[in-house]
């Protein structure tokens, strides 16, 4: 079992986590398999990655993705190859054929601008589903994008960058376990409630992997040890037993004393990955 150590001052503490599910008026389900980062980059550095958070291997040819355009109703349709298996924790990524050769290199589809339903030519106005569909019903996943026959123009705000669907990439936060196909709750108004981190244009060193919880919300993330004693000799020990990496810097602990409301909160250092069944400790710094 892998120990990180982190030297702090007396906390009381408790960890707080959200996961943001929302539901629309179109026929709607959240899944563990989901959009887990999308490329809209300079030229055609554009892509898309699928990550698989069910637990479970999936056969991709099972679902679809739609594609529309400008407000437009939806106009195409990719298909997944037949028999395509993700396996539990994997990721699948399409990319354009003209990106950068760092972005084919994790791609485990390449197509031209006007292949597969238009697949990869989004520029920021333009909506991807993730879908699965049935002689009856159309169910609607995950989403990009707002499906309302509205041109947003240039593009729409995510986690409170107004553009944030152009010229960006946005990667899912390891606390989201589940698509979301209600696109305003996905984007949110900021970094905290959106369940996107937004990056620059041209970020693709997240591709090829993704950090995520498992589908129905069991983190597996909580106290494993608390030290209350003589002097200063006090601590945390915090366990992942999620089945996959946590990133840390996603989740906070929240400080009260004697009684009152939270009156502080503890944020892990940004970026900070705590590996599967290890623990994250946090010290007095003048314990023994």
């Amino acid at each position: 079992m892998k120990k990180s150590i982190t030297q702090l001052p007396k906390l009381t503490l408790f960890i707080i986590m959200i996961a943001l599910l929302g539901t629309n008026n179109i026929i709607s389900q959240t899944s563990g398999l989901f959009f887990s980062e999308y490329g809209e980059g300079s030229n055609n550095n554009k892509f898309l990655e699928i990550f698989n958070g069910t637990g479970a291997n999936v056969t991709l040819s099972d679902y679809n993705i739609l594609t529309n355009y400008n407000g437009s109703a939806w106009s195409g349709m990719h298909s997944f190859p037949a028999g395509a298996i993700l396996a539990p924790g994997d990721v699948w990524v399409i990319a354009n054929e003209a990106a950068d050769p760092l972005i084919l290199a994790q791609a485990d589809e390449i197509f031209a601008y006007n292949a597969s339903g238009y697949i990869m030519s989004f520029n920021g106005n333009d909506v991807r589903a993730l879908v699965s569909i049935t002689p009856s019903d159309t169910t609607i996943l995950d989403i990009i994008g707002l499906y309302d026959f509205i041109d947003p123009g240039v593009a729409w705000p995510v986690a409170g960058v107004a553009d944030g669907t152009v010229n960006h990439t946005l990667v899912r936060k390891s606390t989201v376990c589940t698509g979301n196909p209600d696109w305003n709750a996905s984007a949110g108004t900021d970094s905290l409630n959106s369940e996107w981190i937004v990056y620059p244009i041209n970020t693709w060193d997240y591709l090829g992997s993704h950090v995520g919880c498992s589908a129905g919300g069991t983190y597996g993330l909580f106290f494993s040890e608390y030290g209350e004693g003589s002097s200063s000799n006090k601590y945390l020990e915090i366990y992942n037993k999620s089945g996959g990496d946590i990133v840390l810097s996603d989740y906070s602990i929240l400080t009260n004393y004697n009684g009152n409301p939270w009156s502080g909160a503890h944020n892990f250092p940004q970026g900070t990955i705590l590996e599967n069944d290890s623990v994250w400790v946090l010290v007095n710094d003048v314990a023994d």
